[in-house]
């Protein structure tokens, strides 16, 4: 059967939740006790490492155990499920990726690799984390709300952590090697080991779809894509110095059909996007602190070509000349200190940051640096009984686009078996180089945008297997966004702009979640997200783009602690309610089954959109119907 509604989701998600707990009150034989488990730690919620539960900020963690047990071949997959994050996809693998927390999309959100901002950030290549495969990625940490004290520009919304070191608590231990197919002609092949990752992947895309919304019945032209990746990180000792090095490089290539909304689709757009970057470590370990040295630089070149015949070019789909060129390269460098003392800890460093991006339609070429000049510092004062006050202050300067003091407040407060946290602070964003120079596109009159804001969490750790319920509010000032009074028949210019600056807006909502233990293996866990205030408050209040009112996510999985033939399986529901077109709600159900063939070797079944939802994540882009998928993999 079909969920439709997120009001049939929640009863259903509601019982799902709920039926391990009931489980453990039926009559059965007790197990055995068990030790509690260690608590996680986390490196992104304080640029520092410290336990999860001592983190001021909602920070949650996607592990390695979870991505490869759900199948998730991107970190766009992974992040899907994390409470209060929501993924709009523009289509299958390989197509653009958007990612709201609390309201707020790619461009308030900062992505970082490692601890240091990944590339393509000032050319606003959102489609960075849809296609980043988690070959190599040992975890992802997300913390949402502002974070600018700590990282500055295009933090407004939160933090999204790829880490690929290979060096805490979850990483991979043994190598594992993986051979994957699926009903749209994908194939796919991964190495990783801790150290080293190569991913070698193909999908044809092909699937028919069904009249949606303004998009008539069809199938995908042009649509294929392929990838290949590979990571190498590596940590040790050089006398008293701790050293890490990492790297990456990935190289896609992909069909671009165009926007769906306006057949016909082109048939002759071709992207291929390289991207790189490189990260070294230098830490020295005293007996009450901790002084880190980063120097790391990023890469992107994207070169955009077409046949001056496509019918997509007559039709106005695709705009410039036939060979479109982007590129961007940023050198940076970081310096903390990290000092602990009884009862505090401080956080201070600098950033620095230095690069150009240059955008080239085949018609005007432009180019633009950007640097980034930043101190920050933030005080942690603890109590005995884990009461906690976290006082800071950024000082930041984005060249030319102006600057910002940015200071914040946090408080953790114990009540007996649950926590109160809550949060305020600043944010800053400086338009980046898509926004400021892109032909036809682009507003060089932009202003920065700024925010203010705060959330207050209540956790209960020992509801079932815990249980958090968060309120969210942000205010703010000169959010860049699409006008929705562009006139696509007319040229762009300063009195028909495409971006602008929306003077006022305002951002509320809550997120919810709840999980149950394990018992007998099964375990189930529920998440609600209702942004219930996204509004343009310049002139009539108007709700923004693309901001889902209702996103909810439910899993019932099984996992056999003991070695055996049946490993794990799980159903995943997600559910998002509506927004800007009927056709952008829908409920999808995936689905995963996982044996043992060997001692170490596993056969994985999987079923995506299990109930055939046809439907587009952003209007006009149809997304795939039930799609199977089977892979072979070692550990």
């Amino acid at each position: 059967m079909l969920v439709r509604s997120p009001a049939a989701l929640c009863t259903a998600l509601t019982f799902l939740c709920i039926a391990p707990a009931i489980a453990q009150s039926s009559p059965a034989p007790a197990p055995s006790a068990t030790p509690l488990p260690e608590i996680g730690r986390v490196q992104t919620a304080d640029r520092r490492d410290e336990p999860l539960r001592d983190a001021v900020k909602s920070t949650y963690v996607v592990t390695k155990a979870e991505m490869v047990r759900r199948g998730d071949l991107t970190v766009a997959d992974a992040l899907g499920r994390v409470p209060g994050v929501n993924v709009q996809r523009n289509g299958p693998l390989g197509t653009v990726s958007d990612v709201t927390i609390d309201g707020y999309r790619t461009p308030q959100i900062l992505i970082l690799i490692d601890g240091r901002p990944a590339g393509a950030e000032e050319l606003g290549f959102s489609d960075l984390i849809g296609t980043m495969p988690t070959a190599g990625v040992q975890r992802i940490e997300v913390v949402e709300g502002g974070g600018a004290t700590l990282y500055g520009t295009g933090a407004e919304g939160g933090v999204i952590n790829i880490i690929t070191d290979g060096a805490g608590a979850d990483a991979l231990r043994h190598p594992r090697i993986s051979l994957d197919a699926d009903s749209l002609g994908g194939r796919g092949f991964s190495f990783e080991n801790g150290m080293f990752s190569f991913e070698r992947r193909y999908d044809a895309n092909r699937y028919d779809y069904p009249a949606i919304g303004p998009v008539a019945a069809g199938s995908t032209v042009n649509d294929d894509y392929s990838l290949t990746s590979a990571r190498f990180a590596t940590h040790g000792r050089l006398g008293v110095l701790g050293v890490a090095f990492d790297a990456g490089l990935r190289s896609e290539h992909l069909g671009a059909p165009g926007d769906a909304a306006f057949p016909p689709l082109a048939t002759t757009a071709r992207e291929n996007t390289t991207t790189g970057d490189a990260r070294v470590r230098l830490s020295l370990d005293r007996a009450r602190s901790t002084t880190t040295l980063e120097l790391s630089g990023t890469t992107l070149s994207s070169v955009y070509t077409f046949s001056d015949n496509d019918p997509a070019f007559a039709a106005f789909n695709l705009f410039g000349g036939t060979t479109q060129l982007s590129t961007e390269g940023r050198a940076q460098l970081s310096l903390r200190d990290v000092v602990r003392s009884d009862g505090s800890t401080l956080v201070a460093g600098i950033d620095l940051a230095h690069g150009a991006g240059r955008v080239d339609d085949g018609i005007t070429p432009s180019s633009l640096g950007f640097a980034q000049t930043a101190a920050y510092a933030q005080e942690s004062l603890a109590a005995h009984d884990g009461a906690r006050l976290d006082l800071g202050l950024r000082a930041e300067r984005d060249g030319a686009y102006g600057g910002i003091f940015a200071p914040s407040i946090g408080v953790r407060i114990p009540l007996g078996g649950l926590a109160l946290r809550a949060n305020a602070a600043t944010g800053f964003r400086a338009p980046d180089v898509t926004d400021l120079i892109y032909p036809t596109y682009s507003n060089p009159s932009l202003r920065p945008e700024r925010t203010r804001g705060g959330d207050l969490a209540l956790d209960a750790p020992e509801l079932l297997g815990g249980a958090s319920l968060r309120w969210f509010s942000q205010n703010g000032n000169d959010l860049i966004s699409p006008n929705p009074n562009y006139d696509f028949g007319a040229p762009t210019s300063p009195s028909n702009p495409y971006l602008i600056n929306i003077s006022k807006f305002s951002i509320a909502g809550f997120v919810a979640s709840i999980r149950t233990n394990s018992f007998h293996g099964i375990s189930s866990s529920f998440a609600l997200t209702d942004t219930y205030r996204a509004l343009d408050l310049t002139g009539i209040a108007m709700r923004l783009p693309r901001r889902p009112v209702i996103g909810a996510d439910v899993t019932l999985e099984y996992a056999n602690a003991q070695p055996g033939f049946f490993s794990s399986a799980g159903l995943l529901a997600h559910a998002v309610g509506p927004h800007d077109t009927p056709d952008t709600e829908f409920t999808r159900v995936d689905g995963y089954l996982r044996f043992r063939a060997a001692r170490n070797t596993l056969v994985s079944f999987r079923v995506f959109n299990v109930g055939n939802e046809r439907y587009a994540d952003v209007s006009g882009y149809p997304m795939p119907g039930r799609t199977f998928g089977v892979e072979l993999s070692t550990r």
